[in-house]
């Protein structure tokens, strides 16, 4: 197990890419696994953050319109007349996310 697993060099990383696309980021924030940050660390909880975060989309017309927020879901599928599915949902961000 890695106990010395920095988020911010892999954030950096990504960040000093060249023509970097949305969807690169999420990919490789998948791709570390809870043996490098094990869950019931203060990191994990980082990565969870940092993973959500960049799964919104800015300048959402579906947030203005029902969250009042500039950032919104990257999905809002409509599944039947009385549901929609919305990938992420603002209830998935909690105080520590934003602290």
């Amino acid at each position: 197990m890695n106990t010395t697993f920095d988020l911010r060099t892999v954030l950096q990383s990504i960040e000093n890419r060249d023509n970097l696309d949305y969807g690169q980021v999420t990919d490789e924030l998948d791709k570390i696994t809870d043996a490098e940050i094990p869950p019931s660390t203060a990191a994990y909880a980082d990565l969870t953050a940092e993973k959500t975060a960049f799964r919104f989309a800015a300048d959402s017309e579906f947030a203005r319109d029902n969250w009042g927020t500039y950032y919104g879901p990257w999905s809002v599928i409509r599944v039947n007349a009385d549901t929609v599915s919305i990938s992420p949902h603002i209830d998935k961000i909690s105080p520590e996310m934003i602290e």
